[in-house]
């Protein structure tokens, strides 16, 4: 299955798609590229993140050949999977991931899951914003926000 994106603030066909093996060189270079991702995770451990990151239904951007986004969605329980996203600084703002958190809600609803969860960081607005506006609730504050997308409507 793959999804494909026109960004109208792109402006070029963005290809939404399942991870291949074979995107693993090129999703490692955008992670160690990103500044943002050092803060939490040292540069030297992102092979060993990454891994544990396939566990779940993992999905890519890709523009003219090149990753520019990457999601994954991994199980919590038999109900509900967790959600974690990145587009690459310079991609962002255009519809990239919108598109990506669509593809995996649709997925999640094919494969019979309740709701998916994802936790932000407390200062990070954006994200919050981002994800309220593809129907996330704000359900609690811990280490970060979590905010939960009820996928089936007998979920309270």
């Amino acid at each position: 299955m793959i999804y494909t994106h026109l960004p109208q603030k792109l402006g070029e066909v963005v290809k939404i798609r399942p991870y291949r093996n074979s995107d693993w060189k090129k999703l490692r270079e955008m992670y160690l590229e990103c500044d943002e991702i050092c803060m939490c995770i040292p540069s030297d451990y992102v092979d060993v993140w990454l891994k544990c990151m396939m566990d779940g239904f993992s999905i890519v951007a890709e523009l003219d050949g090149k990753i520019v986004g990457h999601a994954v969605v991994s199980p919590i329980n038999d109900r509900e999977v967790s959600l974690c996203i990145y587009v690459r600084k310079g991609y962002r703002s255009k519809g990239i991931g919108s598109a990506m958190v669509k593809f995996l809600i649709e997925h999640c609803k094919a494969m019979g899951y309740d709701g998916i969860w994802v936790v932000t960081e407390k200062d990070n607005i954006k994200a919050i914003n981002f994800f309220k506006k593809l129907g996330f609730r704000f359900v609690r504050a811990g280490y970060g926000y979590e905010m939960y997308l009820p996928l089936k409507s007998d979920r309270t």
